[in-house]
């Protein structure tokens, strides 16, 4: 069952990523998709959860997170623009090693070899990006340490919310995701 989700996941962040794309080569505002996105989002993950009770401080949780998940949708959609779609995705992919450096300093978790050649892989991709030691750009490195804040948060969502089901968080995130991007939406005044 959990390789379903992963395609799932898969599919979605392809999808995402192509359509703010095409977003950009008909020169619309992708602020729009990305909220619109937060809809489905939140009425999949609506269609998924099992009941749960409503507790302020998982809404409150769920609320930050989803302010995140805005926010590097907004700077992943500008990181497509300024330094294309791969290096964009890349980052994102790569960001995967700020969780799991948590959990090794922070949660105690003991890494196996493939987690610590992974690691020291990512170091030397992102140290020599481009070919150019240390020369990542700051859009990207702002995107990795977003992504894998965001990618971290979810981690602590687990361990410090642990009776709480996943479906039913995702619902208060995506739709909080959701009114922050329609707000800005309302505020900038996009069409």
């Amino acid at each position: 069952m959990s390789y379903i989700y992963l395609v799932a996941s898969l599919l979605s962040s392809l999808t995402i990523t192509i359509m703010l794309r095409l977003f950009e080569q008909k020169d619309a505002n992708r602020v729009v998709i990305i909220a619109s996105n937060y809809i489905v989002a939140g009425t999949l993950g609506l269609a998924l959860s099992s009941h749960s009770s409503l507790q302020w401080p998982i809404i409150g949780y769920g609320a930050a997170i989803g302010l995140f998940f805005f926010i590097a949708f907004v700077m992943f959609s500008y990181a497509i623009k300024k330094t294309g779609m791969a290096a964009s995705v890349t980052i994102g992919r790569l960001s995967l090693a700020v969780p799991v450096l948590f959990s090794i300093i922070f949660w105690g978790e003991s890494p196996g070899i493939p987690d610590i050649v992974a690691l020291l892989l990512i170091l030397v991709i992102i140290l020599t990006w481009e070919g150019k030691i240390g020369k990542l750009s700051p859009i990207l490195l702002g995107l990795f340490l977003l992504f894998g804040g965001i990618d971290t948060g979810m981690k602590y969502f687990k361990l410090g919310f642990s009776g709480v089901d996943d479906g039913f968080f995702l619902i208060i995130l995506f739709y909080s995701a959701m009114v922050w991007s329609w707000g800005y939406i309302l505020v900038k005044n996009i069409t």
